[in-house]
């Protein structure tokens, strides 16, 4: 592109804000917000009105060894009145953006392009997969009775609790309806008419998710 001695004033600072707005949950996808200042002067040092930016161009990727933006790099034009951008970032790792002002020049239709700002970066990290919250599907709670092997069974129906309690994460045994958790006694309606003979209290708890 052409540039003349009218051709933009080079920023400093130009970027004002480069941050993580979202980042979607167990995917390698995010959002980064870019924000910058408009010049206000040309490179002769003549006024810059905003009237006469045509936009910005943001070049931007996976930042090479130098935090350099690669080459060839992703290019994402805004319009002038446009001060900041969302950016789909498609995978994690350390990310650098540059951006270049557009404006008008002194021949009618002549756009000029500014030298590139420095480079800016960021790094995105994949989210750690949330721990499974594992919840009561079905209100009857039982007690245990010990096998000769050393394991756990379920022994009779002793009282009721809420669908959604909470369980613990730990799996102490399997029924007919599948795996049974430990749940707080005080979360239990007890009956009256049984007396529970273990410590420990279960309840059918899947994966809260399921």
């Amino acid at each position: 592109m052409n540039l003349s001695t009218r051709n933009l004033k080079v920023f400093v600072g130009l970027v004002a804000a480069l941050f993580l707005s979202a980042l979607a949950s167990h995917a390698n996808a995010a959002t980064g917000d870019l924000s910058w200042t408009p010049p206000t002067m040309r490179a002769d040092g003549t006024p810059l009105p905003a009237t006469e930016i045509v936009g910005y161009r943001i070049e931007w990727g996976l930042c090479t060894a130098t935090s350099a933006v690669p080459v060839p790099p992703t290019v994402t034009d805004v319009p002038g009145a446009v001060l900041g951008t969302s950016l789909t970032i498609p995978t994690t790792g350390k990310y650098c953006f540059r951006v270049a002002t557009r404006a008008t020049g002194d021949a009618p239709g002549e756009v000029l392009q500014s030298v590139f700002s420095p480079v800016v970066s960021k790094t995105w990290k994949a989210e750690p997969n949330p721990p499974t919250v594992f919840a009561v599907a079905h209100r009857a709670v039982y007690d245990l009775k010990l096998n000769a092997d050393g394991t756990y069974a379920l022994r009779i129906n002793v009282g009721t609790t809420a669908i959604g309690t909470q369980c613990g994460d730990a799996l102490i045994t399997t029924g007919t309806r599948g795996e049974y958790r430990a749940v707080d006694r005080a979360d239990v309606v007890f009956d009256p008419t049984k007396t529970p003979r273990s410590d420990v209290l279960v309840a059918y708890c899947p994966p809260a998710s399921t």
